[in-house]
């Protein structure tokens, strides 16, 4: 299993500074090509945000070429779905960008893949990828209840209050095989706002990790495992797991043992809590498939 956010910090030495193009070529190398920064920015603002998309002028046309994006081969009304054209490490990072705009309910109406743009701790907008094919990650699935994410979204966000393109970084936080799906939570009210249920969209050819369907095993926004039970009235969290296995035997023993979270927490030496789910809800729509 995946590691989770703490390892964002350590992307691909190509990924270390904006000033340089985070994607690949299509042979799969680095680009490092100088990022497009036509306004000639610094590197970061006082409020913590990265200045400009680390995309060079190609790569921000054609997209990074270490992924590939099409239709789902036997699920057509899940959209496209985004898969790794090599293997990708944990840490590896790709942005989420557009053009910022006005934040309507009418905007968010018209399209799903609309999120939100924030200038340090505020909400300053939208981000809108729209006609923008180099914005991979747009046509990413959300995983089923049979499946884990492999890709989460950060905090880190890109683009200056003046900025008119924008993005959000998120990272690998499992290691995805050449052929694999990168896919990240749309957030359970996305799909309650649609009322659509979600399905397993990983296929033998394109894979997601696979999930033990076990109620207690929830996803944190890290990646990680999360082990959360009811005791009276409330809920425990029995700890924070990298392997899906040692989460379940946590759980079991909990279960045969005859449920005391003090003793079963002391024994994984696990004390992590989980984030809530970073997708934001939108008003509801009849859309679902991605353009």
């Amino acid at each position: 299993m995946g590691r989770g956010l703490r390892d964002h910090l350590n992307p691909p030495e190509h990924q270390r500074s904006i000033k340089t193009c985070w994607a690949c070529n299509r042979d799969g190398t680095p680009c490092c090509k100088p990022s497009a920064n036509p306004e000639k920015r610094a590197e970061k603002s006082a409020s913590g945000n990265l200045l400009y998309v680390p995309y060079c002028t190609r790569h921000l046309r054609v997209g990074d070429e270490a992924v590939e994006h099409f239709e789902h081969p036997t699920k057509p009304y899940v959209g496209n779905i985004l898969v790794a054209r090599k293997a990708l490490p944990v840490g590896y990072r790709l942005v989420y960008w557009g053009e910022r705009k006005r934040c309507t309910f009418s905007l968010m109406d018209q399209d799903d893949r609309i999120i939100d743009f924030y200038y340090g701790q505020k909400q300053q907008g939208a981000l809108d990828p729209g006609p923008y094919r180099g914005c991979v990650m747009q046509f990413a699935a959300s995983p089923g209840p049979e499946e884990w994410a492999t890709v989460a979204v950060t905090s880190t966000h890109f683009g200056a209050m003046d900025s008119q393109i924008v993005g959000r970084m998120y990272v690998v936080v499992r290691p995805i095989p050449k052929g694999g799906q990168l896919a990240h939570h749309y957030g359970g009210q996305w799909f309650r706002d649609r009322e659509i249920d979600p399905v397993n969209v990983g296929t033998s050819k394109h894979p997601l990790p696979p999930r033990i369907a076990m109620p207690g095993l929830l996803e944190s926004g890290t990646g990680r495992i999360v082990v959360k039970v009811k005791k009276g009235s409330h809920y425990v969290s029995l700890g924070t797991f990298d392997c899906q296995e040692e989460a379940v035997a946590v759980l079991r023993a909990f279960r045969g043992g005859g449920g005391t979270p003090g003793k079963v927490a002391a024994k994984s030496g696990s004390d992590g809590k989980p984030r809530k789910g970073s997708a934001k809800a939108k008003k509801k729509t009849a859309k679902r498939v991605k353009k």
